[in-house]
């Protein structure tokens, strides 16, 4: 009790309050060092309060808190300056004429070293550096030893506290290093292709993707045309532990079945006319990596019945040879066809159905993931304005136009989409009116379904449509509606449309029909 008589009502105060602050668990470690900060400010004849806390390593610390100091950012090193040497060797020091001493650096640039006295104390956890607190005080001040004791006592009260945050900041900036590392690396995989997004589904599809990666068996792909099974296959790959080693295509719809055999296995020279050189396969090639099969539905049943045969025994030989070469290349299929119809018409072999469809892979089309419209877009933007050498951006009418879209061409239809409505823009930024399924042009999915319409149907479409009506405006017919309508909202077919209360292709239809000129605004 005689120690603290001699410490001011402020003093005792703020050592009580510590000692309160510290008891509660719940408390920011950050704000108590504010608060001790800011109560020592308050302190008469103080000008200056810094508070710096040390790394793992204790080479280094880096201020946190402080009053009277513009500065913001300070990192100090044990190896440099007075405050290296607190640092270092956990001294308190006292300097009362800062000019005269040769290793102080000023960090917090001080306009003046001549009027005040600097004091810093080591904060210690078991005789350990780990936090600094200094303080700059008036010339006449006259109470430094009584001061630097408060110091001590505030420093002893707080050191183990600052450890343990300093320890748990630590964990938790490992932690999230790591994650970053982590989330990095797996999603640099996937946007390599361009297989990103962010609904449940892609979700989905990246956990089986990670999960599947290293098990090493069988995988079929499955879905509609466009909608990214060969980036899951290259997926699969590039983050299984065959990443190092051939990832290797074969279009099974692309190449003629008499050569597909020897494309696959291999020839020997000789083997038959033309063969003037001996030629790995396929299969040869893609030994200890992938073999991936895109739409594995079109293979003759001969070739079906050669691939069964090297999917069982791994064994294979290359045309005009009867030495036996083994492969150890992983299997991926892929379909957009109902293989399971096929075997019940005969058209595809029960036997090696079973065997590749170990684990089968769903995929679906855009039109049910439509979440990821707008994450795609922005991705191949990227990709445009990278190869254009400029940034293109899109106005939110724009991308809700897209959005509404089936694109029964799922993703490679929405790249055909983007890359007509970027020559279609000025180049920097694409519009609504600059999506070609609401300009002149019409979307290629829209004249698939047009041209394969029966005559009957289109007709049925016609008499279905029917006029706009307009309650504040009855008497109007529907050209002048349409009319004031465009001019109202400068042109944009997609806005005009969503006002009149119809489709954008249904307002393409009467625009045509009535002969609307379209302005340019």
């Amino acid at each position: 009790m005689d120690d603290l008589k001699k410490f001011t009502s402020l003093e005792v105060n703020l050592l009580y309050s510590l000692s309160k602050e510290l008891t509660s668990m719940d408390q920011d470690p950050e704000r108590i060092i504010r608060w001790v900060v800011r109560m020592l400010g308050e302190i008469p004849g103080i000008r200056r309060v810094v508070f710096y806390i040390a790394d793992s390593e204790t080479s280094k610390a880096s201020l946190i808190a402080s009053v009277g100091v513009d500065e913001g950012s300070i990192t100090l090193s044990k190896k440099e300056g007075v405050l290296g040497f607190v640092l270092r060797e956990g001294y308190p020091v006292v300097i009362k004429n800062l000019s005269e001493e040769p290793i102080f650096l000023n960090k917090i640039r001080r306009q003046s070293l001549t009027d005040v006295i600097f004091i810093a104390v080591p904060v210690k956890h078991s005789n350990r550096v780990v936090g600094i607190i200094t303080v700059d005080v008036n010339k006449e001040f006259g109470k430094t030893a009584h001061l630097m004791e408060l110091l001590v006592m505030i420093s002893n009260l707080i050191g183990n506290y600052i450890y343990t945050y300093m320890k748990l900041k630590e964990k938790e900036e490992a932690y999230k290093e790591e994650i970053a590392i982590l989330k990095k690396e797996v999603l640099k995989k996937f946007k390599v292709e361009g297989f990103v997004g962010g609904s449940k589904a892609y979700q989905d599809i990246v956990k089986q993707v990670i999960k599947l990666a290293n098990l090493d068996t069988i995988v079929m792909i499955r879905g509609e045309s466009g909608t990214g099974k060969t980036t899951v296959a290259r997926a699969i790959h590039y983050l299984s532990s065959r990443k190092n080693r051939s990832f290797v295509e074969i279009n099974c719809s692309t190449i003629p079945t008499e050569l597909f055999e020897a494309e696959l296995f291999g020839y020997e020279k000789g083997a038959f006319t033309g063969a003037y050189a001996s030629k790995a396969g396929k299969v040869e090639i893609a030994n200890g990596g992938t073999l991936f099969f895109d739409e594995v539905g079109d293979l003759s049943p001969a070739v079906q019945a050669k691939l069964l045969r090297f999917i069982q025994t791994k064994e294979f030989e290359r045309l005009g040879s009867n030495k036996t070469l083994k492969s150890d290349a992983r299997i991926i299929v892929a379909t957009n066809k109902n293989l399971e119809e096929m075997v019940a018409k005969g058209e595809f072999r029960e036997d090696l159905y079973y065997r590749i469809s170990v684990y089968p892979l769903y995929i679906p089309p855009l039109r049910e993931r439509k979440e990821d419209i707008p994450v795609l877009v922005e991705h191949f933007l990227k990709q445009m304005s990278s190869t254009m050498g400029k940034n293109i951006g899109i106005e939110d009418e724009a991308l809700r136009v897209l959005a509404s879209c089936d694109f029964p061409g799922n993703v490679r239809e929405l790249i055909n989409c983007l890359t007509r409505a970027v020559i279609n823009s000025n180049g920097k930024v694409i519009k609504a009116q600059d999506i070609s399924c609401i300009g002149s042009m019409v979307c290629f999915s829209h004249m698939i379904r047009s041209y394969t319409k029966p005559k009957s149907e289109e007709k049925q479409e016609e008499i279905n449509i029917l006029p706009v009506k307009s309650e504040e405006n009855p008497s109007k017919d529907e050209r002048t509606l349409i009319i004031e309508t465009l001019e109202k909202v400068g042109y944009v077919q997609a806005k005009a449309a969503r006002l009149l209360g119809m489709t954008v292709r249904q307002l393409n239809y009467r625009i045509k029909k009535y002969g609307i000129p379209i302005k340019k605004i």
